[in-house]
Parts: C-alpha cells; sequence; structure tokens
C-alpha cells in the first residue's frame, strides 16, 4: 500500500518525503505482519522492519 502525499508549490520538501517513506513502510510492515504464518515470521518481519526503519533514518539525517 502507497501513500500519495501533495507536494509543495516549489516542489518535494525532504520533511514531506521522508514521512511518505515512514508511513508506506508501516503499512507495508502491516501487511507482512498479518500475513505472518506464525511467531517466527512476525518475530522476523519485526526485525526487517526496524532493520529498514534505522537505515532510513540514518539516510534522512546525512541527506
Amino acid at each position: 500500500m502507497s501513500i500519495e502525499m501533495p507536494a509543495c508549490r516549489w516542489g518535494m520538501s525532504p520533511v514531506p518525503m521522508a514521512m511518505r517513506r515512514n508511513v508506506n513502510a508501516l503499512f507495508d510492515f502491516g501487511d507482512k505482519h498479518i500475513q505472518a504464518g506464525d511467531m517466527q515470521d512476525a518475530l522476523k518481519n519485526q526485525s526487517n522492519f526496524f532493520q529498514a526503519q534505522m537505515q532510513l533514518l540514518a539516510d534522512q539525517t546525512t541527506h
């Protein structure tokens, strides 16, 4: 699932772009979490989500 946010007048600012990526990642995690077959799958999905969020945070703070 993807959330579309309108661009500002001068193009897309970094904050809404980061928010959109974070919201999309959260919805993707929710979809995967619901489809998890067992607790091991759920924990793996959670670990992958956390790692991806930490990478997004690192990218957001350096750009």
